[in-house]
Order: C-alpha cells, then structure tokens, then sequence
C-alpha cells in the first residue's frame, strides 16, 4: 500500500490556545488510493415536474433525446400503481424507474436513463412516493 509523503502541519491556530495544533501532524495517518488509469465521464441530465406523465411519455422520451440527457427525472408523475402502460412506453429504448404514490392519483417521481446507463433500484423501507433510491453505472473502457 502506498502511502501519501506530505507535510501535515497546521498553521491554524485556536484563539483561546496560542500554540498550534499538532495532533494532525502524522503523515502516516495519510494512505493514498491505488492509482489506476481512467477515462473521465460526463453525464447530462435534467429535472421536470411533468404533471401527470400518463399522456406524455412519447413527449418525455423525445424531448430528452432531442436535449442529448443521459438521464430525465421527473416528478408528479401522476401515474397509479397498476398502469404499467406508461413505464413500457418510457421504457422503450431506454430504462424507467419509478415510485408511485401508492394511496391516491398524484403524485410520484421517475427517473430516465438512456441505454448507454444501467439503472439498478433499491427497495428501502422508506414509506414515501417522494423517494426513489437507484444506482446508475456505465461500462467505459479504460484508456
């Protein structure tokens, strides 16, 4: 493991105590990551409150290809429970994720991704339709 060679000293110095502080001053405390190529990625997206994505889910899809997003989010989706027409139509093409607002119409939010993106969801034990919990990863070779 390599370890980071650098000065820790502080010139801070706390105003009831005229001395500075060395308890931060162990360089060995420091341990540097291991070093790897990379390619840096860029992601491009965008938030919308859609009211009521039921009827707009051609729209939704075509406006976020005509913006070039990697992802959309959007809230007030208003989409109930047992309509699954609206996530296939989202889905076209691309991954859709989405928490309804289980109760009653309204409500609800959605996430976008385009195809490049894998988007993975989490089922957490938060009881609200205003949280949607993903993980979103890209397969990028490295250079």
């Amino acid at each position: 493991m390599n370890r980071l060679c650098a000065p820790m000293s502080s010139s801070h110095r706390n105003p009831w105590n005229r001395r500075p502080n060395h308890r931060r001053c162990c360089p060995a405390n420091l341990v540097c990551p291991h070093l790897f190529s990379h390619k840096e990625l860029s992601m491009v997206g965008g938030l919308w409150n859609c009211q009521s994505a039921v009827l707009k889910a051609d729209f939704i899809t075509a406006y976020a290809k005509m913006k070039s997003l990697h992802f959309l989010a959007v809230t007030e989706t208003w989409n109930a429970p047992d309509n699954t027409a609206t996530p296939a139509a989202l889905s076209a093409g691309d991954s859709f994720s989405h928490t309804p607002r289980a109760s009653v119409q309204g409500g609800g939010t959605g996430l976008l991704i385009s195809a490049s993106w894998k988007l993975y969801s989490h089922c957490l034990n938060i009881s609200s339709f205003k949280f949607h919990a993903v993980t979103v990863t890209h397969c990028n070779s490295l250079i």
